[in-house]
């Protein structure tokens, strides 16, 4: 890094050190002076001075407390052998008559003048010779080794890291920093959340009980708590960054389950697995990415919480997997305009939008629309954390799940199965294929909802073959939208199942739903797509704005 930015980022703080000695900004403004000596010797007993050396203190015990249980993890992995695609690409590269056998560019005439000003003979170097081989990927057998961070929880061995660190590898090696190695190959790993967990051979520790640190409840920390980040990034081992937690609940698309802790304390590749810790020494998170745009810190780090990954590596050392229950909803946030529509509080709960066919949600009566409250005593918030409480639930038990459902509570009894067993998640419409020549049907009897800007008609037998739709499919078929309809979302075909609280299985349920919407509330309306994808609710207000100002006219299906 340059020196002149190290310079740029002393100045302020120099002068903020300056004015806080007391009497130097009135010595600034009348344009005397300063005195230097006295002013820097006047911060070193300043209040805040000394509160910086308390909390450098503080770090220092943690280091010293921590960084004994600090390892460095490198992973063997083996390469799998490739198919030369770069011999492909090479050949397809060369010009018309070019045989790539034996092919030399430094004395083929079409190519060494790119050689002149390096090799002026246009010969190859002493030794050197091209060949096919030499453009192929590595062999069959040959080991790849990364490396990473990792953290002992347990003194009788067991070690934290990230999955993405010894995904794959038959073997791995932790070092200390007083330079002990150990080799394992008992690796465990969950892909979902990723999270590993490392088993030292108790014949290689002996007598030794390793240094460890203790895993805090990550769902006590708060943003603005400092944070302590150590690793081995960039080949630097063992070292440590301090920071402050930033967010809570964080996704990056990385891993299937995500709920990161965001933080500014610096890591870059190296630092994955490693620990990151409180002011007491406890371990919070366990850095696992970061968000960059240019491969290196930006000041938005991510880690695992730490009561996360204690769920997982309990199971990982007991039974060397992990089980989960499943609920078996497409489920949404609770915004603010489908809960005006449903007349519940804005965080009342998780709106269901589908149930699967054959899950614990269809056997305690979860419906579509159902707004679920709590689980097992628990509060719900979003769908994330839904999610976490529902995998967490002990197989083949049964609890208490309150739903809101027609504006009046209900308790259903949940009976939670194990995700390896769940059914394919299909939910209950299903399609099928639509018939060909079928694109004349007869739209038939059209229902209109002016004042959102919603036209449907019935979903008659000529239309579920129109949209590819099973005998069994129930619904009204979206014939034109505008205004408000369009706002939402909705599109000519899309398929309406659920208007306001009435299900729409008949052109008399349909009928029924207009009539009792009211024009002057949000509209909720559960709608899906023949074509693919999962339902979903849209709210429309008869107030909402079209996002197209200058298309007048509707969008029909014709």
């Amino acid at each position: 890094m340059p020196v002149t930015k190290h310079t740029r980022g002393l100045v302020p703080a120099a002068l903020a050190g300056l004015l806080a000695a007391g009497g130097t900004a009135a010595a600034l403004t009348a344009g005397a002076a300063p005195p230097l000596v006295p002013a820097v010797a006047a911060v070193g007993t300043n209040a805040t001075a000394a509160d910086a050396r308390e909390l450098s203190g503080v770090f220092r015990t943690v280091a010293e407390q921590v960084m004994p249980a600090v390892v460095a993890v490198e992973a063997r992995v083996e390469a799998p052998a490739a198919a030369a695609p770069q011999v492909r690409q090479f050949r397809g590269q060369l010009p018309p008559g070019v045989n790539p056998e034996g092919f030399d560019p430094f004395t083929d005439p079409q190519f060494r003048r790119f050689f002149e000003d390096s090799f002026p003979g246009r010969e190859l170097p002493e030794g050197f010779r091209f060949e096919r081989n030499q453009l192929r990927g590595a062999p069959r057998g040959a080991i790849r080794v990364k490396s990473g961070s990792g953290a002992v929880i347990d003194p009788a061995g067991l070690i934290l890291t990230n999955n993405h660190v010894v995904e794959g590898a038959s073997e791995v090696t932790v070092r200390f920093e007083n330079g002990d190695e150990y080799t394992t190959s008992d690796i465990l790993t969950d892909p979902d959340t990723d999270v590993a967990l490392l088993r030292l051979n108790p014949k290689d520790l002996g007598d030794r009980k390793l240094p460890s640190v203790q895993l805090a409840d990550s769902s006590r920390t708060q943003i603005g708590d400092w944070v302590l980040a150590f690793g081995s990034p960039l080949n630097q081992q063992f070292s440590m960054t301090a920071g402050i937690v930033s967010g809570k609940s964080r996704t990056s698309g990385l891993a299937e389950r995500e709920n990161f802790l965001q933080h500014d304390a610096a890591i870059n590749p190296g630092s994955s697995g490693g620990p990151l810790v409180n002011l007491d020494g406890q371990i919070v998170g366990v850095n696992t990415a970061i968000s960059s745009r240019g491969g290196g810190y930006d000041g938005i780090s991510f880690a695992v919480p730490s009561s996360d990954a204690e769920w997982v590596v309990n199971q990982l050392a007991e039974k060397g997997s992990v089980t989960r229950a499943f609920l078996g909803v497409y489920m949404q946030p609770l915004d603010p305009s489908a809960a005006e529509a449903l007349g519940v509080p804005t965080d009342a709960g998780v709106l269901v939008a589908d149930v699967i066919q054959g899950s614990p949600a269809e056997a305690a009566g979860v419906e579509e629309g159902d707004v679920i409250v709590s689980l097992d005593g628990r509060d719900v918030s979003d769908p994330r954390q839904l999610s976490r409480l529902v995998e967490r639930l002990e197989i083949g038990k049964e609890v208490p799940l309150n739903v809101i459902r027609d504006g009046g509570r209900r308790t259903l009894q949940l009976k939670a199965a194990n995700l390896s067993e769940a059914p394919q998640q299909t939910a209950r419409r299903e399609s099928r294929p639509s018939r060909d020549g079928d694109g004349d049907a007869e739209i038939g009897e059209v229902f209109q909802l002016d004042a959102f800007g919603l036209a449907l008609a019935p979903l008659s037998d000529e239309w579920r073959d129109r949209l590819g739709l099973e005998e069994t499919a129930t619904g009204a078929v979206v014939v034109a939208v505008k205004g408000p309809a369009r706002a939402a979302g909705l599109r000519p075909g899309q398929l309406v199942e659920r208007l306001g609280r009435h299900e729409l299985a008949s052109a008399d349920d349909l009928q029924a739903a207009i009539d009792a919407v009211d024009e002057d509330k949000p509209l909720l309306a559960l709608v899906s797509d023949p074509r693919g994808g999962n339902s979903s609710f849209r709210t429309l207000r008869p107030d909402a704005e079209r996002p197209d100002a200058e298309d007048s006219d509707a969008e029909r299906e014709e």
